[in-house]
């Protein structure tokens, strides 16, 4: 089997819960993520992230992280919504935090 289909969408991992919103909101909000005290990222057109049950996420324009901190991580994850995930770590000098950001 080449894939899964609902109508014309390829299905990953399993089938969409029709009881459950997620939802995708585009936004003009400021927002800066730091860690260890050095700036990651800084946006003001991030995407809002509404899921049933669980806290608002932010997902940043690539172009808007500070890519000398990324390093390709061998983690990839799945997702009905969102499909596949490939995964970065971040690098702040001697640390390595694994696994931070998709």
């Amino acid at each position: 089997m080449d894939g899964w289909f609902e109508e014309e969408e390829e299905v990953f991992g399993h089938a969409r819960d029709p009881y459950k919103r997620v939802e995708v909101l585009e936004s003009s909000r400021h927002v800066e993520v730091f860690l260890e005290g050095f700036c990651i990222a800084d946006t003001k057109t991030p995407r809002i992230l509404l899921e049933t049950g669980l806290p608002r996420r932010f997902y940043l324009p690539r172009d808007d992280i500070h890519e000398e901190f990324l390093r390709p991580s061998s983690l990839v994850s799945v997702c009905p919504y969102k499909g596949r995930a490939s995964y970065f770590s971040l690098e702040l000098g001697d640390l390595l935090y694994a696994d931070l950001a998709f």
